[in-house]
C-alpha cells in the first residue's frame, strides 16, 4: 500500500518508493557486474557470438559494460549523481535490447550472461521485457519530487531495500530456471 506524505510516496512500512526503486536498480546492476566478472570467460563468449570477436575491441567493450554497470549502480544512490546513473542504466539497457535484437535477427541461440552463469538465459523476449521494465523504473525516477538518497535513509530501510532487491533477483533466477527445465 502506498501513502503520500510530504511530497513522497511511502510504502506501508515507511520507506520511500523511489528509494526502493533506486536500491533495486543499484543492487541489480552491481550484482550483474559481479556475476559477469566471476564468469568472465562466458561473458567473452557471448560477445564473440554477437560478433565482437576482435580481442582488443571485445576487451574494451567488456571494460565499458562492467565499468558502466558499477558506476551506474553507485551513482543511482546519490542525489548529486542520480542523473548520471540514470543515463548509464538507460545506455546499458538500450545496448542489451540491441544485443537481443541482433541475436534474434541472426537466429542464433546465444546465452545472454545477464547475470553471469547464475541463469543460462538466452537472448529473447524475456531479455527485452526485463530491460524495458528497467528503463521504465529508471524513467520513473525523473518524477521523484524530493530526493531519497541512501545518505538520508535509515539503516533498517537500507537493509530492507537490499533484501527486497536480492529477493527479486533470486526470484527472477528461479523463474528462469523453472522455464528452462519445463522446455
Amino acid at each position: 500500500m502506498l501513502i503520500k506524505m510530504k511530497d513522497k510516496l511511502i510504502c506501508k512500512g515507511g520507506m520511500a518508493v523511489f528509494f526502493l526503486i533506486r536500491m533495486v536498480l543499484s543492487v541489480l546492476f552491481l550484482f550483474s557486474a559481479i556475476t559477469k566478472i566471476v564468469a568472465l570467460d562466458a561473458f567473452k563468449q557471448t560477445l564473440t557470438e554477437l560478433g565482437f570477436s576482435r580481442r582488443g575491441y571485445r576487451s574494451l567493450l567488456i571494460t565499458i559494460v562492467l565499468g558502466l554497470e558499477v558506476v551506474a549502480a553507485i551513482s543511482i544512490l546519490t542525489d548529486q549523481w542520480l542523473l548520471y546513473g540514470q543515463i548509464g542504466i538507460f545506455v546499458l539497457s538500450t545496448g542489451f535490447i540491441w544485443a537481443t535484437y541482433k541475436a534474434i535477427s541472426q537466429r542464433k541461440r546465444i546465452i545472454c550472461n545477464c547475470y553471469g552463469n547464475l541463469t543460462e538465459e538466452q537472448f529473447g523476449m524475456n531479455t527485452i521485457i526485463k530491460n524495458v521494465v528497467i528503463i521504465l523504473l529508471t524513467v520513473s525516477l525523473f518524477f521523484e519530487n524530493s530526493p531519497s538518497s541512501i545518505i538520508q535513509a535509515s539503516l533498517i530501510d537500507i537493509l530492507y531495500a537490499a533484501c527486497v532487491s536480492a529477493g527479486l533477483i533470486i526470484l527472477y533466477s528461479l523463474i528462469i530456471q523453472a522455464q528452462r527445465k519445463s522446455v
